[in-house]
């Protein structure tokens, strides 16, 4: 036995072992590998050092005396990306990217598209009201879409009347901010302004239903496609009607929307 070890002690003299797997903690005279350092590799130190073969018992029984160890972030072995590589794979939102491939070769889509509904409400105007005039004013829907610069589509279109006015009017929709009218005024929008808007939404005659006391209009499967600048779309009503509402009416425009 004694010389099996003097023959394998002496092959092993100035050879160095590489490893690219973290120490683990419940291997003998090895420290634990600090979690955060993905990737580390263990470099046991040169046997020679000690100028002596090993004995029966530093091989029979390494932890009678353990080799010692030092770390290294590169290796020949392991590849150049990390393990934490998909935090670099994701866009401003933070989804990872379509087809896109980590080091271990994993392939990551986005998310799966979202259903939303956003709503605003206003009590409109006692006067009577004039055809291509603002009908409530402007508003802002915060979050219409996930993340800053996105779009989605608006699926359906949903307006409530409390008063079952039920009205003609055009929905003006905007992917920036811009300078809307007070309810019941001229909608007079600059060109520069009406050049930043992604579209209308028409609610007719034809799409208004009556209750007794109210009404509800539907535009459904619109397919009406967006993208806006920041994460909000701003809005604005134009009547094409000329009703009178009593006070403390209430007016709802909803839409249900499908975000990328």
């Amino acid at each position: 036995m004694k010389r099996i070890v003097s023959i394998l002690s002496t092959l092993m003299v100035g050879v160095l072992l590489v490893f690219a797997l973290p120490a683990q903690a419940d291997q003998p005279g090895v420290p634990a590998a600090n979690p955060n350092s993905a990737g580390q590799v263990i470099v046991i130190a040169d046997l020679s050092a000690s100028g002596s073969p090993l004995t029966e018992s530093q091989v029979t029984n390494p932890s009678t005396s353990p080799i010692p160890v030092t770390t290294s972030t590169t290796s020949p072995f392991q590849d150049s990306k990390r393990d934490d590589v998909l935090t670099d794979l994701g866009g401003s939102d933070g989804d990872p990217q379509q087809q896109l491939v980590d080091a271990k070769g994993a392939g990551w889509t986005r998310e799966s598209p979202n259903v939303e509904v956003f709503s605003y409400t206003f009590t409109p105007d006692t006067s009577a009201y004039t055809s291509g005039f603002a009908f409530g004013p402007k508003a802002e829907i915060t979050n219409f879409a996930r993340a800053t610069g996105e779009g989605g589509i608006i699926h359906t279109t949903v307006t409530i009347d409390t008063e079952g006015k039920s009205p003609e009017m055009d929905i003006f929709l905007f992917e920036v901010d811009f300078t809307g009218q007070s309810d019941n005024t001229a909608f007079n929008v600059s060109d520069s302004e009406m050049l930043t808007s992604i579209g209308t939404i028409s609610i007719t005659t034809a799409n208004w239903k009556p209750g007794a006391l109210n009404s509800v209009a539907t535009v459904p499967n619109q397919g009406h496609t967006f993208q806006v600048t920041g994460t909000s779309l701003f809005v604005q009503a134009v009547i094409r009607a000329t009703p009178t509402y009593a006070g403390g009416q209430t007016f709802k425009i909803r839409f249900k929307v499908i975000q990328e």
